[in-house]
């Protein structure tokens, strides 16, 4: 288990930055991103990515966040067909406002088995949430997509979500 964990009074300003997490293939591990401050998180021409684990959680709290021309990815991927599996991706924002100009926030579960093999459940979870008061979205986009290739019923679940809750849209 990975976790980047962020706890401030401060603003929390990343510039030309590119932190990209990458898990094996098939890796089995959880990763964390956990930021909260009573100050500001700001993001510019930045990527936060992890991929590959079996579990993503980006959490950010704060009193504005603003992503300009920057990218938030959480995507689990697994080809695990013998047993009872999950992955998922989640990014929860909360924050007072949130502003989204010309950048991406994006969840991706998959799960690749091809198998036939019946009796074991595989399920792919993929959620964004958003909690703001005041919300603001300039050419960018929400994404949120899961994938799960199994050829029995039993072994084909996949759940994506998008839980907005805002005043000013």
């Amino acid at each position: 288990s990975y976790n980047f964990v962020i706890n401030s009074l401060d603003d929390i300003l990343i510039t030309n930055v590119t932190i990209d997490v990458n898990c094996s293939t098939d890796c089995s591990q959880v990763f964390t991103v956990d930021w909260n401050t009573t100050g500001d998180i700001i993001l510019n021409n930045s990527k936060i990515e992890a991929t590959q684990y079996r579990t993503v959680e980006f959490e950010f709290q704060a009193n504005s966040i603003i992503l300009t021309n920057s990218e938030i990815t959480a995507e689990t991927k697994s080809s695990v067909c013998y047993s009872n599996h999950d992955v998922d991706s989640d990014i929860i924002i909360n924050a007072n406002s949130l502003k989204l100009a010309n950048s991406t926030v994006k969840t991706e579960s998959d799960l690749t088995c091809t198998d036939s093999h019946t009796g074991y459940t595989r399920k792919a979870y993929s959620d964004i949430s958003i909690e703001s008061n005041d919300f603001e979205v300039r050419n960018s986009s929400l994404i949120s997509q899961g994938r799960n290739d199994g050829v029995n019923w039993e072994n084909r679940n996949v759940y994506v979500n998008f839980d907005i809750d805002v005043i000013n849209f």
